[in-house]
C-alpha cells in the first residue's frame, strides 16, 4: 500500500513541478528581457547581472524536487510495507514441524497452556518438551532447548525429527563465535497424533561445518528424546 501511494504522489507532484519550473522561467524570462533591453538603451554594464532564465528554472525545479523528497521521507517511515516485512511461518497441518535457533535470547513458554511432558541433559544438552493443553485437533508440542559453549565458540548443530521411526524434517544450523553468551537456545514446534511416538534428536559440533546428517559419528555431543 506505501509503495502505491508514493508512486501516486510522486506522479502528481513531478507533473506540477515541472509546470511550476516552466512557468517560471517564462515569467522571470520576460522581465529579464525587458531588463537587458533598457540595459542596451541606456548603456550601463556595470549594473548587476540577473541570472538566466535556464539556471533560475534548474535551481527552482531542484529546490522543488529537495522539497518533495523531503516530505515523503518521513512520511514513508510512517507508511505500512507489507511486501517487504518479514513473515513468520505459522505451524499447521501442512507444515507441521518448525525449527528455530538462537545464540542469543532464551525462548520462553506460556505455562498456563503448556506443561512439561518429559525433560533430559546430556552432555550440556537440555531438552525439554511441552505439551499444549488447549490444542482442539492435534496434539501440539513445543521443544525447547538450552546446549552449553565456550564464549566466543562456534557451534553447528543439527537437529532431527521423527515420528513412528520415519524421519519427518531435519535442520542444520549454526552459531558463529562473535556472541559474548555461553548457550546456545533451540526450539522445535510439532503437531503430532495421541499415542504415536516421536523423537527429536540434536547432534552439535563446536565448530562451523558445511553438513551434517543423523548418520554423523563425529557429534561431538548428541541426545536423543522420545514424547
Amino acid at each position: 500500500m506505501a509503495q502505491v501511494v508514493s508512486v501516486g504522489v510522486y506522479t502528481l507532484l513531478l507533473p506540477l513541478a515541472l509546470v511550476i519550473t516552466v512557468a517560471a522561467f517564462f515569467i522571470y524570462k520576460a522581465f529579464y528581457d525587458k531588463h537587458n533591453n533598457k540595459v542596451l538603451e541606456s548603456g550601463e554594464t556595470n549594473k548587476r547581472k540577473w541570472l538566466a532564465p535556464w539556471v533560475l528554472a534548474l535551481i527552482i525545479l531542484g529546490t522543488q524536487l529537495l522539497l518533495v523528497a523531503g516530505i515523503m521521507f518521513p512520511v514513508s517511515m510512517f507508511m505500512v510495507q507489507p511486501d517487504s516485512q518479514e513473515t513468520d511461518l505459522v505451524l499447521s497441518e501442512e507444515n507441521p514441524v518448525l525449527f528455530d535457533i538462537s545464540g542469543s535470547v532464551a525462548y520462553q513458554i506460556d505455562e498456563k497452556r503448556f506443561v512439561v511432558v518429559n525433560t533430559q541433559t546430556v552432555d550440556g544438552i537440555t531438552l525439554t518438551v511441552y505439551r499444549n493443553n488447549e490444542a482442539k485437533m492435534n496434539n501440539q508440542f513445543i521443544i525447547l532447548g538450552e546446549i552449553e559453549k565456550g564464549s566466543h565458540e562456534p557451534q553447528s548443530i543439527y537437529m532431527n525429527y521423527e515420528v513412528n521411526g520415519s524421519i519427518k524434517a531435519s535442520c542444520l544450523t549454526g552459531i558463529t563465535g562473535n556472541s559474548d553468551t555461553t548457550k546456545t537456545y533451540l526450539k522445535c514446534e510439532v503437531l503430532k497424533d495421541d499415542g504415536v511416538p516421536a523423537t527429536i534428536s540434536v547432534g552439535v559440533i563446536n565448530r562451523y561445518v558445511y553438513e551434517m546428517s543423523s548418520l554423523e559419528e563425529n557429534f561431538d555431543t548428541k541426545v536423543e528424546l522420545t514424547f
